[in-house]
C-alpha cells in the first residue's frame, strides 16, 4: 500500500471514529432529526462563492448529521482530503444548519 492510500484510510477511519464517538455520548432517547447542511462562502486565490446548500443528513445533533454526511461521501473523489472532522468544515469553510448563519460570514 502506498503512503498516500495509507493516509487516506487513516482519515476515513478518523471520520468514522468521530461519528461513533459522537453517537456514544448521545442519548438514544433523543430522536433523529434531518438537518440541512449549508457551507459558508469564501474568497480565495482569485475564486469565490457565496454560501450554498451542501445537502442534508440525519442525526441527533447537527454535528452527528455532519459526520454522517461525511462518512457517506468519503469515497467521492477527494472529499475526505478536505473534510475536517474536528470542526465539521470542508476546505476550511464552516458548515451551518441554516442559510442565514452560513451567509453571515461571506454572503
Amino acid at each position: 500500500m502506498n503512503q498516500k492510500v495509507g493516509r487516506l484510510k487513516e482519515r476515513h477511519r478518523s471520520v468514522e471514529e468521530a461519528l461513533e464517538l459522537e453517537r456514544s455520548v448521545l442519548s438514544n432517547d433523543t430522536p433523529l432529526k434531518t438537518y440541512e447542511i449549508w457551507v459558508e462562502g469564501y474568497a480565495c486565490t482569485g475564486q469565490s462563492a457565496t454560501a450554498s446548500l451542501v445537502g442534508s443528513s440525519e442525526g441527533r445533533t447537527f454535528r452527528e448529521a455532519c459526520l454522517a454526511y461525511a462518512v457517506s461521501k468519503k469515497h467521492e473523489d477527494g472529499f475526505i482530503n478536505y473534510f475536517n472532522s474536528v470542526d465539521c468544515s470542508y476546505w476550511g469553510c464552516r458548515w451551518f444548519d441554516n442559510e442565514t448563519d452560513a451567509r453571515k460570514s461571506f454572503g
